[in-house]
């Protein structure tokens, strides 16, 4: 499991179910100890990889995200264009 901090921003890099399984735990021993909890509205999932683990573990993982202003999506073309439409249409605007 690798996390990445940023502000009040968490992601999490996991390599199967067992790093997800574990990454639960932690979440809420966290939260018990610290009285901070998880906003599970603004919570988002993504799998990354060959490994479907959307099927089995109990979040709804979405089929794009944006971390720190990158785009990720399954879809090459959305994912392109939601990485560079605007940066291109500002560059021929110039």
């Amino acid at each position: 499991m690798k996390i990445s901090l940023f502000a009040d921003d968490m992601t999490c890099f996991l390599r199967n179910k067992s790093s997800y399984e574990n990454l639960i735990v932690n979440l809420d021993l966290f939260s018990r100890f610290s009285g901070l909890k998880l906003n599970e509205e603004k919570t988002e999932f993504f799998c990354l990889g060959v490994q479907n683990l959307s099927k089995s573990l109990s979040y709804e993982f979405k089929h794009s995200i944006k971390i720190l202003g990158v785009h990720f999506d399954y879809d090459e073309l959305s994912r392109k264009k939601a990485n560079f439409e605007a940066i291109i249409k500002s560059i021929k605007k110039h």
